[in-house]
């Protein structure tokens, strides 16, 4: 399949693995709906070709696999008041993040650099995930006054007891080490170690990938950082942001500052809807948090912290958003 380089997402046979390329460097990889469009044609496209047993996604670029969605975009069909349109964004990709959590044909992801928001949304419902060391994660959501979607509420609500809140709630940013302490990476591997994981994914016989990737990975712990599972327990295990906020101040360890500066950089709008989200994925399936997920989006961008957020986030980057909402 070839496609126009304008469309920012290409497919190539490589062996009996469909490798879906994403392209377009310039947004670090910003997800678009005709993105979103090609990357669910080209999953059809393996699925019915006899000759491939395996999808395969990675980034061209070297600075990202995918940074999110398009959500400037968004906010313009927002603020000229057609959510209708800019709902079928989000029905278009959750439906992806659905079939790549479902796919009849193994899906493997291979991740350097951005990784967040959408990006999270490609990697982690697949069937195995490969980060570079020295890659960034993150659900920064609530600072442009939106939800964690993508069916991060699926991924993070089945983290150690107040982890998926500290994450969703905060943006907080963690690299490929972390990631895999957390069981949501697979494998972690150098950066120069890219082009042979890829080669690993792409040819290795099924039953011979994970040896070939344990030979690659680098050394990493078996579990996360006690202190965060401590920390995470403590702090974040409140049903309320009120319960999360007393918490904090009353916490000892010095990762309270950077979490209280997050969370006071965020949406209080976002922040409810986040917890409620979390709290209903914890005995949901995949399918199940992307409907409750998809509700809470038409919410998040019909009230105003959206719009602002996104604005002060993204377009005027005066980091100053006036939040509608309150805590």
């Amino acid at each position: 399949m070839s496609t126009n380089s304008s469309e920012a997402v290409s497919y190539e046979r490589i062996g009996r693995a469909g490798v879906i390329w994403l392209d377009r460097p310039g947004a670090l990889n910003a997800l678009t709906p005709p993105m979103i469009m090609l990357i669910a044609r080209c999953l059809a496209i393996a699925d019915e070709d006899a000759g491939i047993d395996r999808v395969v996604i990675a980034s061209t670029s070297p600075k990202a696999f995918c940074a999110g969605g398009d959500v400037r975009a968004i906010r313009e069909l927002c603020l000229e008041g057609r959510f209708d349109e800019a709902m079928e964004f989000f029905r278009a990709e959750f439906a992806l993040n659905l079939a790549l959590g479902s796919n009849a044909k193994p899906v493997f992801s291979l991740v350097k650099g951005i990784c967040m928001g959408g990006g999270m949304g490609l990697s982690m419902h697949g069937d195995i995930c490969v980060a570079t060391q020295d890659s960034q994660f993150a659900m920064p959501e609530a600072v442009i006054g939106y939800v964690t979607d993508v069916g991060s509420t699926y991924f993070l609500s089945r983290l150690p007891t107040g982890m998926g809140a500290w994450l969703g709630l905060t943006g907080r940013r963690f690299d490929g080490h972390e990631a895999a302490s957390l069981g949501l990476v697979d494998y972690v591997i150098r950066p120069e170690q890219v082009d042979d994981a890829f080669s690993i994914l792409c040819a290795t016989a099924h039953e011979q990938v994970d040896s070939a990737l344990l030979d690659l990975r680098s050394a990493h712990r078996n579990g996360p950082d006690p202190e965060w599972i401590s920390f995470a327990e403590r702090a974040f295990s409140g049903r309320s942001i009120t319960d999360i906020l007393d918490a904090l101040r009353r916490e000892p360890s010095l990762l309270r500052d950077e979490a209280m500066v997050q969370l006071s950089a965020g949406s209080p709008h976002s922040h409810a809807l986040i917890l409620e989200l979390l709290d209903a994925g914890r005995n949901a399936s995949l399918r199940q948090c992307l409907d409750n997920e998809l509700k809470a989006a038409r919410t998040a961008i019909t009230h105003p912290d959206f719009a602002e957020g996104v604005r002060a986030m993204l377009v005027d980057k005066d980091r100053a958003p006036l939040w509608r909402s309150t805590g």
